[in-house]
């Protein structure tokens, strides 16, 4: 598996929409969550996306996608709530 960062693949003014989209179709992903990573609209449409490509399906959903917390805040419920709110 070869890491891909859209700060790294995309070249000035290239959509991230048609990058976001092709990420959606690949087999696995890895994101490395941050509070900046929730905060971000290209972020959350993106995981969005992914689930889509999942049919919805959790169990599709969780053999595909690993997630690495650095310094995101989601381990109580108010924490999540926060989240939700972006």
């Amino acid at each position: 598996m070869e890491p891909c960062f859209d700060t790294n693949e995309l070249a000035y003014n290239e959509s991230i929409s048609a990058f976001m989209k092709a990420g959606a179709a690949t087999g696995r992903f890895v994101f490395i969550l941050t509070e900046d990573y929730f905060k971000s609209p290209y972020c959350m449409i993106e995981l969005l996306a992914i689930w889509r490509n999942c049919k919805w399906d959790a169990g599709t959903f969780q053999s595909r996608v690993r997630a690495c917390v650095l310094d995101a805040r989601i381990d109580t419920t108010e924490d999540r709530d926060r989240v939700r709110m972006h």
